[in-house]
């Protein structure tokens, strides 16, 4: 993920923005007839080494 190698863009904008899509999703999903305590994330390939990351990160829990 894009990455200065300095504290101004330390990387991994690629999760984060995933983890925002989570909590949107989270907060939206009785408006289009989801449960917000019953979300599925996956992934192929890189896809799933994403979502291995997001379901270890404090960020999404």
């Amino acid at each position: 993920f894009f990455s200065t190698g300095d504290s101004r863009m330390p990387g991994n904008l690629g999760l984060f923005d995933m983890a925002e899509a989570l909590k949107f999703i989270h907060t939206n999903a009785e408006s289009f007839g989801g449960d917000p305590s019953r979300i599925t994330v996956w992934g192929h390939s890189a896809g799933s080494a994403a979502v291995g990351q997001l379901i270890l990160s404090p960020v999404t829990r």
